[in-house]
């Protein structure tokens, strides 16, 4: 619909816009939103926020395109949120590779 320095707006379908933020066109840098999407030009986009007390809703292209995060929950016992802080896990290593 229109573009301006931080991001763009979107038709959803009519009568039903929403915001397209600059960060959210890309992973990569985006120095300008016409270096991603113009106007007229039809996209894909994850809806990322939703407030239907005021009928706003945020945009973004990179949500689709981004890696799903490891699973490590498998590394951890039923029951425990927490796997230790870095210095503990440091510390074992070097002791358990000084006993071998």
């Amino acid at each position: 619909m229109r573009i301006i320095e931080k991001g763009a707006f979107v038709q959803v379908k009519e009568g039903v816009e929403a915001y397209l933020p600059i960060g959210e066109l890309s992973e990569n840098r985006v120095n300008k939103v016409e270096d991603v999407v113009n106007i007229g030009d039809v996209v894909k986009a994850a809806i990322i926020k939703f407030n239907a007390e005021n009928k706003r809703m945020m945009l973004s292209i990179k949500e689709l395109t981004r890696e799903p995060e490891e699973d490590i929950s498998k590394y951890m016992s039923l029951g425990d949120d927490t796997i230790g802080n870095i210095g503990d896990v440091l510390k074992e290593k070097i002791e358990s590779s000084e006993e071998e």
